[in-house]
């Protein structure tokens, strides 16, 4: 009798929009997806799909340059939206903050993350005594990530006397840190 032996996996929609994130960055870096976290969606995955199914369409030349024109007047300028899943052009325009937004603003919360990040290190592996240091962070959740996909977070900076620097990565679980092509280098003030 022979043993039989079956691979099962399981696709998350959070990793096909992981996905189509990437791919959206390749036709424009000031393009994203961005959706209400945290809210049960029972329709993410047909919104995902119907996103998908018209890109071609909705991101042409013609609607790109339109998008850019628009972001540079108000800023996200939403190309598409599906069951609250929207595809954003991203600009210099006045900001036009999503009140829908469970998680926050990455461009308001930023400070937090980074604060917070720093706050908890700042006393370990007695870090004040071997100088100088670099903390690196990997952050996998969404809030994190939303720091690398928003040009709206500029200028950022953390005051502490232990650690000398901050690299905030942005990396599947796959992939090796110093491939990692989401990276942000924060800069240093002292406190």
């Amino acid at each position: 009798m022979k043993a039989a032996s079956y691979l099962f996996t399981s696709t998350k929609w959070w990793f096909v929009e992981a996905f189509a994130q990437d791919i959206i960055k390749l036709i424009d870096k000031n393009l994203s997806l961005e959706r209400i976290y945290n809210i049960k969606q029972t329709t993410c995955r047909e919104a995902l799909e119907s996103i998908l199914e018209k890109l071609g369409e909705v991101t042409s030349e013609s609607e790109l340059d339109n998008a850019r024109m628009e972001a540079a007047k108000k800023s996200p300028y939403i190309m598409y939206n599906k069951d609250g899943l929207k595809l954003l052009m991203e600009g210099e325009g006045e900001y036009q903050p999503n009140l829908n937004n469970a998680h926050g603003d990455p461009a308001f919360s930023a400070g937090v993350y980074i604060k917070e990040i720093v706050d908890h290190k700042n006393s370990e592996n007695d870090l004040k005594n071997y100088r100088p240091n670099c903390l690196m962070v990997n952050g996998l959740g969404d809030d994190f990530q939303n720091l690398f996909f928003s040009n709206r977070v500029k200028n950022l900076n953390y005051e502490d006397e232990v650690i000398d620097s901050l690299i905030l990565n942005a990396c599947g679980i796959d992939e090796k840190l110093v491939d990692c092509p989401r990276r942000l280098y924060i800069a240093h003030t002292l406190g």
